[in-house]
């Protein structure tokens, strides 16, 4: 951008704020007091309404010398934490290496989901996309969906399996290599992270055996 302002192919700059167009005050205040006005180029910082066009304010420059202490002093701290981390023996990158495993149990920044009662909810500030009836009624068909099989069949237990111990949905699988192929539900939380390991257990449910079992009962209580 710079070498655009020294070739005259800009007259105006607009940056959210004053850090956000530099950090060392030194170059920030020979920007703003002598090459801007050279080169008649218009700068404004739209956060702290700073305009050249209007005058500068007198803090500026000392706005300009936090910004920069700020930067520093949040380096110095970012590398303070990396070497007490280093000097503990505690990894500081995002993956494991291959052939290791992250403790669980360190570290951790897993997303922790609010109940709904502790939500804030502001509706209706801006225009819909849809219409409200239309939204419901799209809702209500994705709770109910049914997720339709190769061979063009739904499973009728389709969105009803919840696994016992993690609650998440059971989902559907066929065994084709065994000598009588059958289907399968198995813990969809299992199946999502078997590969990354500690997520839930194999519960394996075979599909003839849960219909056989629903049904026993449903005739039970229809007599």
């Amino acid at each position: 951008m710079m070498d655009d302002v020294e070739a005259g192919k800009i007259n105006c700059i607009v940056t959210k704020d004053l850090s956000r167009f530099g950090r060392e005050h030194v170059m920030m205040d020979y920007y703003l007091e002598f090459m801007f006005p050279e080169k008649h180029i218009r700068y404004i910082a739209v956060a702290e309404n700073e305009d050249t066009e209007k005058g500068l304010s007198d803090f500026v420059p000392f706005k300009n010398l936090f910004n920069e202490w700020f930067a520093k002093d949040t380096s110095r701290k970012v590398k303070a934490a990396l070497r007490a981390k280093h000097a503990a023996g505690k990894r500081t990158a995002t993956y494991a290496p291959l052939g290791y495993k992250k403790d669980p149990d360190a570290k951790n920044k897993k997303v922790v989901q609010n109940p709904k009662e502790e939500w804030v909810r502001v509706e209706n500030t801006h225009e819909p996309i849809i219409s409200k009836d239309l939204f419901d009624q799209v809702q209500e068909q994705i709770a109910t969906r049914r997720r339709m099989q190769k061979d063009a069949t739904t499973q009728i237990f389709a969105g009803l399996l919840k696994c016992a111990d993690c609650g998440w949905s059971m989902t559907f699988g066929r065994n084709s290599n065994a000598k009588n192929p059958f289907g399968y539900y198995i813990c969809g939380k299992h199946r999502a992270y078997r590969y990354k390991g500690g997520e839930c257990t194999r519960h394996y449910l075979r599909y003839d055996v849960l219909y056989a079992y629903v049904l026993e009962r449903i005739q039970h209580w229809a007599k």
